[in-house]
């Protein structure tokens, strides 16, 4: 088989969301009493006091003695007298909300989230040393956990805590018999191939590696360019044959455009497109019911889902059709939610169901000009990144509870037979998942 050229587009799911929010501190007023002494005139009674209105300045703590005392049982469980202990606290408090809000911004603006969650500061309490104060405060010894090294490529090493062993953020990252606490297991919502970036090697890193190794030529783009030239190196190149990186967010239509044109342009073709874009459930904002899903969160998750997408099968269809001879693939990233939902995954499943309908519909105008398109749906992956949870997932009943996982190579060996089809062979949908995963008869 002649040696073909690719375009395998991936985008890391967080790259729209515009900006951090400031971590809220709830505060509640300082306890007060009344003072219902009288003077000796039985009727001129002194008015009640009115009560002190407690204030919190940003980045401040407010901890009154009452509510100390109720917390924490500073007289009794702590040998130091109560009002010194409050002070501590206070100071201790006020010191620890400032550097959270620092981390929680950290990660924010890294990662272009609206949110942050205890989960998302995982890889930056392991990687950053100035938030080293997050592992000594929230440290919690577990048992060593058995190490084993994933079967797909990767350079990930192991990571710890300051203290050498696991800490309490490895609870986001629990093992199993199979997934070790520097794996994460993303659930089948959300194991889209997040692009890679130094934090987030998943599976976009590793079907790009494995079509590179497969004789493709690879175009790769993410939003970061330091994460796609570490992907590149982990590619057998050599003088004959070279991939380029792209950095850009697949939401904005000109960045789109310009990667598509220079590919060809470098290339001379395009046989394959891999949209790997996929915004997952709760990863940017709080899985809640529909009521309570504001419109631009609901609008987000369909820009990053639905209309990057679009945009890149369209930007691929026109190279398709026009090029000599013509024809080419499309691999759209489903999900188990385009069937069966998860709870309280509004946007995200509306946004699957839709993609469903675009491959679809490319699969069927697309034959005319020898264009095949398939919809992969992948479920629970494990994967080396390391800033999901992997405690299990959300259940129609309300629970969580883990559940099954697969290895990557699994997903990506499907990729890459799927990619080397002849284009008058078609896969309309696939589904990847493990044999013991809730998806037949879920509910």
């Amino acid at each position: 088989m002649a040696e073909e050229e690719t375009q395998v587009s991936i985008v890391d799911t967080e790259s729209v969301i515009d900006a951090p929010s400031q971590l809220e501190h709830d505060e509640e007023p300082a306890e007060h009493e009344h003072d219902d002494s009288t003077t000796t005139n039985d009727a001129t009674k002194k008015k009640p006091k009115q009560p002190i209105q407690a204030t919190r300045e940003a980045g401040k703590s407010l901890l009154p003695f009452s509510r100390v005392q109720k917390i924490i049982k500073a007289d009794k469980d702590i040998p130091i007298i109560a009002k010194d202990a409050t002070f501590l606290i206070s100071i201790a408090t006020e010191e620890f909300i400032k550097r959270l809000i620092q981390a929680g911004q950290s990660v924010a603006e890294r990662e272009k989230r609206a949110t942050v969650q205890v989960k998302d500061l995982a890889t930056v309490v392991r990687k950053a040393d100035e938030f080293l104060f997050l592992e000594e405060i929230l440290n919690a010894q577990l048992p060593p956990q058995e190490k084993r090294k994933p079967k797909a490529l990767t350079t990930a090493n192991s990571e710890s805590g300051a203290s050498g062993g696991p800490t309490l953020f490895d609870h986001f990252n629990a093992p199993t018999k199979t997934v070790s606490d520097e794996d994460v297991v993303t659930n089948e919502d959300g194991t889209m191939g997040d692009a890679p970036t130094p934090s987030n090697e998943g599976i976009g890193r590793h079907t790009a590696v494995a079509l590179s190794a497969a004789g493709w030529t690879v175009a790769i783009t993410a939003r970061r360019s330091d994460a796609l030239e570490e992907t590149k190196s982990l590619m057998n190149l050599d003088d004959n044959r070279k991939s380029l990186i792209f950095a850009g967010d697949v939401t904005d239509e000109a960045f789109v455009k310009s990667l598509f044109e220079e590919t060809v342009k470098a290339f001379g073709r395009l046989d394959l497109l891999f949209n790997l874009i996929s915004q997952n459930a709760g990863m940017a904002h709080p899985l809640v019911p529909i009521d309570e899903v504001p419109l631009e969160q609901f609008q987000q998750v369909i820009s990053v889902n639905l209309i990057a997408p679009f945009i890149c099968t369209r930007e691929a269809v026109r190279v398709f059709k026009s090029q000599s001879p013509p024809g080419g693939r499309i691999i759209n990233n489903g999900s188990i939610s385009a069937m069966v939902p998860r709870p309280f995954s509004y946007a995200y499943t509306a946004s699957k169901h839709a993609l469903t309908g675009l491959t679809k519909t490319t699969s069927l105008e697309g034959r005319e000009y020898n264009i095949a398109c398939t919809q992969i749906n992948i479920g629970n992956t494990s994967t080396e990144m390391a800033d999901h949870h992997a405690i299990g997932a959300r259940q129609p009943d309300g629970r969580v509870v883990p559940e099954a996982v697969m290895a990557v190579e699994h997903v990506v060996n499907t990729v890459v037979h799927i990619a080397g089809l002849p284009n008058d062979v078609t896969v309309l949908e696939a589904t990847v998942i493990p044999t013991k995963v809730p998806f037949v008869g879920r509910g």
